[in-house]
């Protein structure tokens, strides 16, 4: 699914905990911008950008608004940040019609065994619906999914 995803959509993933992330979104949309055609995008193509923890950001808010209002025919961003605390703090700033917020569930167990490699013993567990059914409609269920957050 993520290769297909990505032959769909170019991507590019920023984890903002890590010094050279942040300091590539900290330097502003243009520097930013610079640094994407530089890795490959493509200006007359639409990239979706992910940036995880985004309240490592002096100004996230700033940010966010400055590349929806004048890149958002280029960058599709998809922002994510793990302190809810912090991302209150500083998000104060108002951001209708700029954002689409979701929460994202933790794994169930099921899950997690998957996620480790532990079919064997994810197998034992009792059937969920959606794990009943076939694998093409579950892949289905997921893509509307990803149409839905990525693609709109």
């Amino acid at each position: 699914m993520k290769s297909k995803i990505e032959k769909e959509v170019p991507c590019f993933y920023f984890d903002l905990e890590k010094p050279q992330d942040l300091e590539r979104v900290e330097a502003g949309c243009e520097e930013f911008l610079q640094y994407l055609e530089i890795r490959g995008a493509n200006k007359k193509k639409r990239h979706v950008v992910f940036i995880d923890e985004i309240h490592y950001l002096s100004e996230p808010a700033k940010f966010i608004k400055l590349m929806v209002d004048h890149y958002s025919s280029r960058i599709k961003l998809v922002a994510s940040g793990s302190s809810s605390l912090e991302i209150k703090r500083k998000f104060k700033e108002s951001m209708v019609g700029r954002k689409f917020s979701f929460y994202l569930y933790p794994l169930n167990f099921y899950e997690f065994l998957v996620f480790k490699k532990r079919d064997d013993l994810a197998e034992l567990l009792p059937k969920s619906p959606l794990q009943k059914l076939p694998q093409e409609d579950r892949t289905r269920f997921f893509t509307e999914d990803y149409k839905r957050y990525f693609l709109e």
